[in-house]
C-alpha cells in the first residue's frame, strides 16, 4: 500500500514520490524505488518517501530492509495509518501473526476508513479462526465500499463457517465424550477458558454407589492437560454424595469450585479452591443452624480476588437465596452482609443459581421467586452493594421480577454483564403449555432494555420442540449473545447453542439460522450446561451425551 500526494504547487521531493507512485503501480518496481530514493535524498525524513519505499523492497523480496523503511516512517508520522498494515503484512511474512494482529488495528485505530488495512484484519483473523472477529472486519469494509464483490465473497465465507464444530479441537470431530474416570456416568455443568486457552470443566460422576466432584483440563486442542491433577483430572471425595455446580478463576490461576456435600443426611453448601496444577488448596462448608438444606449454584470470582457463592437454603417449608462471601482463601468476608452472608427471603421459594460482579463491585444475583399470591416461580434478579445490601437505586428496592404468563414457572439460570454495564439474563419461562428459553436484557440500574428484543425480553421456542431450557449465556466482545441449552424434539433431550444479535434478534448467519444442534454419535439425551467465550471468539460448551450406554462429560467448540 502507497501513500500519494497532489499538492499544487509541488516541490521537488513530492514531485518524486508521485512519479514514483506512477511507476509503482504500473509495475515499474525498479524505477518506482529510484523515484522514492531521490525523494529521500532531498528530504531524509519524509514519512510518505520511506514507506513507499519499504512497499518496493518487500515486493522485491528485501522484508528486513522494507521493515526498517516501515519503522522509520512510523516513528516520523505516528497519525498516520498506511505504515502500520505495511509493517503488519512483514510481519505476517515472518509467521508472527500475533504481531502481525496488532499492527492493522493500529492502523485501523488511526484511519478506520482504510480498507486495505480492514482487509488484511479481516484475512489474519480468519486464519486464526477468528471468524466472528474477521466478519465484522470485512462488514466495517462493506459499510463504506458495499459492492465489492470480493470482500461479499469473503463475508459469505466466513459467516457460513459461524456456528461450525471446531475440527482443530480433538481433530477432527471438534467434540470429546469422556468417560467417568469411576465407571458409571458423568455430567459437564460448567466450564471456563483460561488465559492461556486450557479448558477447565467441573462436574461430577457416579459409578452407582456414590456422586464425587470431577474437574478435569483440556489443553486448546482439546488432548489431556497432563501436568493437571491426575493425567489431567481429580475428584473430591467428602462423603458418598457430593456434586460440582459452579465454576470460576481466580486472577492468580487459581480454580473455584461450588456445589454441595451431603453430611449427615443434610446437604451443605461447598466451595473447593484448587491450585493450577489441580492439587486442593482450600475448602468451605457452610451449614445453616439445624436440620436444614444449603446448595451453590453458582459463583463468580472479584478483580480483588474475593469470591462470590450463590444458592438457596431451605429449612423444609419454604427457601431463601443466599450469596456468601469469602476471601480467597474461603473464609468468610465479615463486610459482606451478615458475617459474610446475605439471606433474600421474599416471602415464599426463593433460590438462586448465578451471580456476576463488576469491576466496581456491583452484584447481580440471578434465580427464581415465587410473588405472594401465586404458586409458581418468576423470574428474579437481584442488584445489591458492594456490601451486601439491596440496591435502591436498581429496579424496585433492589429486586426485578419477570413472569411470562399467568402462574406458571419462570427461571433466570445465568446472568452476564457487558462492559457497559447492561445485565443479560438467560433462562426458561412456561407459558401453560411448554417450557420456553427466556433472555432479558437490562439496563445497569435495573430497568428493561426496551431497545432489545420486544421491550427488553426475547423468547424463543423452537418450532419443532416439545420444550426448550437455556442453562448458560455470555456475551462476545463483538455484543453478541450466546446461549446454551436443551431442546427436546419428543424423542430425546438435544444439546443446542443459539446465538442472538446485540438487538435480540437470532443471528440467522450462526449455525442453521442461529442454532446449532449437536449431534452426538448415540441416541441421547444430550445436554448443554455451561460455555465459555475464548478471545478468539469460539465458543466452548459442556454438557453431557448419552453413547447408548452411560452418559459422558460433553465438549465442544463451535468457531
Amino acid at each position: 500500500m502507497i501513500d500519494q500526494h497532489k499538492p499544487q504547487p509541488q516541490s521537488p521531493t513530492l514531485r518524486h514520490i508521485n512519479r514514483g507512485a506512477i511507476l509503482h503501480v504500473n509495475g515499474d518496481l525498479e524505477g518506482a524505488r529510484e523515484q522514492y530514493e531521490q525523494a529521500l535524498s532531498l528530504e531524509p525524513a519524509n514519512a510518505t518517501a520511506l514507506n513507499n519505499l519499504g512497499f518496493v523492497l518487500a515486493q522485491q523480496g528485501q522484508l528486513s530492509e522494507a521493515m526498517q523503511c516501515y519503522e522509520r516512517a512510523i516513528a516520523l508520522a505516528p497519525e498516520r495509518s498506511t505504515a502500520y498494515s505495511n509493517l503488519g503484512n512483514a510481519y505476517a511474512l515472518l509467521a508472527d501473526y500475533e504481531r502481525a494482529l496488532q499492527l492493522q488495528r493500529e492502523a485501523i485505530k488511526r484511519d478506520p476508513a482504510n480498507l486495505t488495512a480492514l482487509d488484511n484484519l479481516a484475512q489474519l483473523l480468519m486464519r486464526a479462526g477468528q471468524y466472528a472477529e474477521a466478519a465484522a472486519a470485512w462488514q466495517q469494509y462493506l459499510h463504506q465500499q458495499p459492492a465489492d464483490a470480493r470482500i461479499l465473497t469473503s463475508l459469505a465465507i466466513v459467516q457460513a463457517a459461524q456456528g461450525r464444530l471446531d475440527d482443530s479441537f480433538n481433530p477432527p470431530d471438534g467434540f470429546l465424550l469422556l468417560e467417568s474416570p469411576i465407571g458409571g456416568q458423568a455430567v459437564g455443568v460448567e466450564t471456563a477458558v483460561q488465559p492461556d486457552g486450557r479448558i477447565v470443566v467441573a462436574g461430577y460422576a457416579n459409578d452407582g454407589t456414590k456422586t464425587v466432584i470431577l474437574v478435569l483440563r483440556r489443553l486448546p486442542d482439546g488432548s489431556p492437560d497432563e501436568s493437571f491433577g491426575q493425567a489431567g483430572h481429580v475428584l473430591f471425595e467428602m462423603s458418598t454424595d457430593q456434586r460440582a455446580l459452579g465454576l470460576a478463576l481466580g486472577p492468580d490461576g487459581s480454580i473455584y469450585v461450588a456445589g454441595y456435600v451431603r453430611l449427615d443426611g443434610f446437604r451443605d453448601i461447598l466451595v473447593l479452591k484448587f491450585q493450577p496444577s489441580g492439587e486442593l488448596d482450600r475448602t468451605h462448608v457452610h451449614s445453616s443452624p439445624g436440620t436444614f438444606t444449603d446448595i451453590a449454584f453458582g459463583l463468580a470470582v472479584q478483580a480483588d480476588g474475593r469470591v462470590l457463592v450463590v444458592g438457596e437454603h431451605s429449612n423444609g417449608s419454604d427457601q431463601d437465596l443466599v450469596v456468601l462471601r469469602l476471601d480467597a482463601d474461603l473464609v468468610p468476608d465479615p463486610t459482606f452482609g451478615q458475617n459474610g452472608l446475605v439471606t433474600f427471603n421474599g416471602g415464599g421459594q426463593d433460590k438462586g443459581f448465578a451471580v456476576a460482579v463488576d469491576d466496581n463491585g456491583r452484584i447481580v444475583a440471578v434465580g427464581a421467586h415465587v410473588p405472594q399470591g401465586q404458586t409458581k416461580e418468576n423470574l428474579l434478579v437481584l442488584g445489591l452493594t458492594a456490601d451486601g445490601r439491596l440496591d435502591p437505586d436498581f429496579a424496585t428496592n433492589g429486586v426485578f421480577t419477570y413472569g411470562l404468563e399467568g402462574d406458571n414457572s419462570d427461571y433466570a439460570n445465568f446472568v452476564d454483564l457487558q462492559p457497559d454495564g447492561r445485565i443479560v439474563v438467560a433462562g426458561s419461562a412456561h407459558d401453560g403449555q411448554a417450557f420456553k428459553i427466556v433472555l432479558l436484557r437490562l439496563h445497569a440500574d435495573g430497568a428493561l432494555d426496551t431497545g432489545f428484543g420486544d421491550q427488553g425480553v426475547v423468547v424463543f421456542r423452537d418450532s419443532a420442540a416439545v420444550f426448550d431450557y437455556a442453562y448458560g449465556v455470555a456475551v462476545q466482545n463483538n455484543g453478541r449473545i450466546v446461549l446454551a441449552g436443551v431442546s427436546n424434539d419428543g424423542v430425546a433431550d438435544k444439546a443446542v447453542v443459539l446465538r442472538f444479535e446485540s438487538n435480540g434478534s437470532l443471528d440467522t448467519g450462526f449455525g442453521n439460522q442461529g442454532t446449532f444442534v449437536f449431534s452426538g454419535p448415540g441416541p441421547g439425551p444430550d445436554r448443554a450446561h455451561g460455555l465459555d467465550i475464548q478471545k478468539d471468539g469460539n465458543i466452548v460448551v459442556t454438557g453431557y451425551a448419552n453413547d447408548g450406554q452411560a452418559n459422558e462429560i460433553l465438549v465442544f467448540r463451535l468457531r
